[in-house]
């Protein structure tokens, strides 16, 4: 339930609980100067402080002026400490030693959370950033498999670019035009032909035209790393 109580004027306070207090009294006179809930959260606020003041050590959170995606990620957040205590309670020699614990299980909790979204998402890479699925890949621990082109971003050689392109370049026929096309739209960009940028860049390795967004720069000490 939601209560909202004025002490003072032009001073509303808004409380949400999960307890039932519509057997109660509701109403405030002169007898009942406050209403059950607010009774209630005033003799247990020290917990409800010190859980906030743990949430917010581990607070990620993106700025947003909608209080009900607000409301949401703080009951997220609410909810993954709970899980953490829990988990606590029920293993108390896990990294009894480690004050870093309780980072390492949210991330843990992160990590199992997101994989499933994360192979679901991986069933189709098209108009996925290559820095995104590098990001999938560190979260899977998927090693990097030379030979695949969506598991590296490097050339690899004439050999690998007609497995890519196994129909060969057209050539310009004896005395016909010179003139190539050079700017195409993005072939990565997701949607119509109309909302695809366009680009005068081709991939080293696939030859397919790519905007900004969709290409990476990389030094060569990083392409001799091969990432």
């Amino acid at each position: 339930m939601v209560t909202r109580f004025v002490p003072k004027q032009n001073r509303g306070v808004f409380i949400i609980s999960s307890s039932d207090y519509s057997h109660e009294a509701g109403e405030v006179s002169e007898e009942v100067t406050k209403p059950p809930v607010v009774e209630k959260y005033n003799q247990s606020k020290y917990g409800v402080d010190v859980v906030d003041e743990m949430i917010a050590s581990y607070y990620a959170i993106f700025p947003t002026k909608r209080w009900p995606v607000r409301l949401f990620l703080h009951l997220v957040h609410t909810v993954a400490y709970n899980a953490y205590k829990l988990f606590i309670l029920k293993f108390p020699n896990w990294r009894s030693n480690d004050r870093s614990k309780r980072r390492i299980a949210l991330r843990e909790l992160v990590r199992l959370l997101i994989i499933p979204h994360i192979l679901r998402r991986r069933r189709n890479l098209t108009g996925i950033h290559l820095q995104v699925r590098r990001s999938w890949d560190i979260v899977l621990n998927l090693p990097v498999v030379h030979g695949e082109p969506d598991q590296n971003v490097f050339p690899m050689g004439p050999d690998f670019d007609q497995e890519i392109n196994p129909t060969p370049t057209r050539k310009l026929a004896a005395g016909g035009s010179q003139h190539q096309r050079t700017r195409r739209r993005c072939e990565i960009c997701a949607g119509n032909c109309d909302q695809r940028k366009i680009s005068d860049v081709q991939c080293c390795r696939c030859k397919r035209f790519v905007c900004g967004d969709h290409r990476f720069e990389w030094c060569d000490i990083c392409t001799n790393l091969r990432y």
